[in-house]
């Protein structure tokens, strides 16, 4: 269901990078957020309930395992653009 869910999400907006407070489906966003951790339990080496199967299902529609990095390499991206865009305005004007 929040697989489904999901994959609706990033069909809207691009991405799987649902909010901590999304008001449409706090739900979905609850267990993203749950997913992470599990996650992140598995790779200390801890146990979790988050399956292979379902793993590989996230990962198979581009989920980011690490929203804050991902966040941070999206604005990245957008500032260099952004910075691309003016450089080309300046020289336009010139």
């Amino acid at each position: 269901q929040r697989l489904k869910e999901l994959k609706e999400y990033k069909a809207e907006n691009g991405n799987c990078l649902v909010p901590r407070t999304y008001k449409k489906n706090q739900t979905l966003s609850n267990w993203v957020k749950r997913q992470r951790v599990y996650y992140n339990k598995i790779k200390k080496g801890m146990t979790s309930s988050l399956t292979e199967s379902r793993v590989k299902a996230l990962d198979s529609i581009g989920f980011e395992w690490n929203a804050l990095e991902h966040r941070s390499r999206l604005q990245s991206t957008t500032q260099e653009s952004e910075n691309d865009d003016e450089d080309g305005l300046r020289s336009v004007g010139q």
